[in-house]
């Protein structure tokens, strides 16, 4: 039993990528966080163009800079 309780206690209980790398629960939240992150970043980027008429976010871009410096 103490055996089982020292392994538990010093070593990370985690997946591995074929022994390449980690998977821990901090990962997994942080690449939750990103994809998250992510979405609402594309939700904002849809709704200014549907605000303009305007779907090609490649012109929404170059709009907004040349509006800016010009």
């Amino acid at each position: 039993v103490n055996r089982f309780l020292e392994q538990i206690t010093t070593d990370n209980v985690a997946l591995t990528g074929l022994n390449f790398f980690p998977v821990t629960r901090m990962v997994l939240l942080t690449l939750a966080g990103t994809i998250v992150t992510y979405e609402i970043v594309l939700v904002q980027f849809g709704t200014a163009a549907d605000v303009r008429g305007s779907t090609n976010l490649t012109e929404l871009c170059l709009n907004k800079t040349q509006n800016n410096y010009f």
